[in-house]
This record gives structure tokens, sequence and C-alpha cells, in this order.
């Protein structure tokens, strides 16, 4: 089965996350944003930091800090960018 369609991904995505693989599930959520973030309904960049965030150990690393930050930057509403400045 190969995922084509931007609905085919946000459904695994979905399925990894209730089956507890949260790695995953932001792995795919993250290839949306930066592949099609255009699409209010496809940018995650907002609930993967929201999500990454409940981490202690990423926040003593500084979540500003990480790679997918990095990637989903350009991706995050005003009001979540101002909170990382």
């Amino acid at each position: 089965m190969s995922l084509k369609t931007p609905e085919q991904i946000l459904k695994l995505a979905c399925i990894a996350d209730v089956m507890d693989f949260t790695d995953y599930a932001v792995e795919l959520l993250a290839y949306l944003t930066v592949n099609c973030g255009q699409d209010k309904n496809y940018n995650f960049a907002d609930n993967i930091i929201e999500v990454l965030s409940q981490f202690p150990d990423l926040i003593k690393q500084g979540l500003a800090n990480l790679e997918i930050f990095q990637i989903l930057k350009d991706f995050l509403s005003p009001e979540a960018e101002n909170f990382w400045k």
C-alpha cells in the first residue's frame, strides 16, 4: 500500500497515535506540514510543538534548538511563533 494523498497520510498518523507510536505520528504530521502546510487542514506545526513541549527532557534541551522546530518554524502561527521568541 502506498500512501499518496494527504488524507491517507493523516489517517496513518492517527492510527500511529492511537497505537502509541507517537514518534511516528509526529514524523507523519511533520511531513504533511512541510509538504502540504499551505493548506491549513494539513498544517500541524503548532500541534507538534505543543506535543513536544510536554516532554521535560526536550524542554531542558530547548525546543527552539531541536531540528524539527527549525523545520517547522515557518509554519507556526503568529501566536505560537511569538511564544517561542
